[in-house]
């Protein structure tokens, strides 16, 4: 559009991105249908962001919200939910130093993970474990911060902090006194994830992994989820097949961007 002159009219940029001061303001956002699997998570993701120091950046427009961006300082990434490629890409540009997880890509080059759902229909037939899987208690944290550390590198502590809410738990498999691995659940109405899975290089090919996701499928279930998520990296052949094995199955995608790099300016 231009002016009666023939000047551009100025385009005020959207969305205006609102950044939330306490928890209360996250209240209600599984109603705004900004995430196709983790609708009924998001404000319980939210209040988790808030907890542990993070940021919280919300999208609103005409009384809805568009878009939310949850930043996690400790791990640098952020996690985008919005059905809108310009909403999650300014709500991106908050913090562009870190990694960033949207429906969609955002950018060439954007790694693709696979969102898994089970049922409890769906779920292979039981058998037995072949290894004693049991709660965490707070002394097990030490332990599983490092196992994270070595799996998967950076974890901010404050996750695992005495006041993390009963939504979140813990699972682990011990061997010979020592924590061969470890994964952990959130469960919020009817919808349950697991996150977090980790073996330790030592006891890999075991099948503690598998033990640790049936496990916790079974926990899940039986207190009262009615669908089950995971997120599993495309290239993560071994966890795709251990979701295979219990049930498992691919319902989506999500995309995960590495941190954007400005160009470098031109030297004679």
């Amino acid at each position: 559009m231009e002016t009666p002159g023939g000047r551009p009219l100025p385009v005020e940029p959207y969305p205006t991105v609102r950044v939330v001061t306490g928890p209360a303001e996250v209240e209600g956002l599984e109603g705004a249908r900004l995430s196709e699997w983790f609708g009924e998570l998001l404000p319980h993701f939210a209040r988790e962001t808030l907890r542990c120091g993070g940021e919280v950046a919300l999208a609103p427009r005409e009384g809805a919200t568009e878009g939310v961006g949850l930043f996690s300082p400790g791990e640098q990434v952020t996690s985008l939910f919005s059905r809108s490629v310009a909403v999650a890409a300014a709500l991106r540009g908050r913090h562009p130093d870190a990694s960033a997880f949207a429906d969609f890509p955002l950018a060439p080059g954007a790694e693709r993970y696979l969102v898994l759902s089970a049922e409890p229909t769906g779920l292979r037939p039981d058998r037995p474990l072949a290894f004693p899987v049991r709660p965490a208690g707070a002394r097990d944290e030490p332990a599983i911060l490092s196992l994270i550390r070595t799996v998967h590198g950076r974890v901010d502590e404050r996750w695992f902090d005495p006041s993390r809410p009963p939504a979140e738990r813990c699972f682990v498999v011990e061997l010979d006194g020592e924590l061969a691995g470890a994964g952990c659940t959130t469960l919020v109405g009817s919808t349950g994830r697991l996150h977090s899975l980790s073996v330790h290089p030592r006891f890999r090919r075991l099948g503690i992994g598998t033990d640790l996701v049936r496990a916790r499928l079974w926990f899940l279930f039986a207190a009262g989820a009615r669908r089950v998520y995971s997120e599993i990296a495309e290239r993560n052949a071994p966890s795709r097949a251990i979701a295979a094995r219990v049930g498992l199955r691919p319902v989506g995608a999500l995309f995960r961007h590495d941190p954007m790099i400005a160009p470098s300016p031109r030297t004679a």
